[in-house]
């Protein structure tokens, strides 16, 4: 029967016992990592979809204000139907105004 060390009998499992869980724990804190990554990505993206929502929603009823402002106003239908810029411009400056 052939003595091999005793080092070498505890060294070379207690190596491969190591190296296995050196590779789990760098495994597990790269997949931790990578969720905790998707999950701040799916927030912000969450936040930039309410965030455009809420502007395309404001943007939307100042443009329905203003078509409301101008379409009351016959001295800009008039203007318009006529085709005279001066007059347009003179009866559309006060809303401009309101709405700048």
């Amino acid at each position: 029967m052939m003595h091999r060390p005793i080092r070498r009998q505890l060294l070379v499992p207690l190596s491969l016992t190591f190296l296995v869980l050196a590779c789990t724990f760098l495994y597990s804190g790269y997949t931790l990592r990578q969720r905790q990554v998707a999950s701040e990505l799916e927030h912000r993206n969450l936040g930039v979809q309410m965030l455009f929502e809420e502007l395309l929603a404001g943007r939307s009823k100042a443009i329905t204000t203003a078509v409301e402002l101008i379409a009351r106003d016959p001295r800009l239908q008039k203007a318009m139907a006529e085709g005279d810029r001066a007059a347009l411009l003179e009866a559309a400056r006060p809303i401009y105004h309101r709405l700048a």
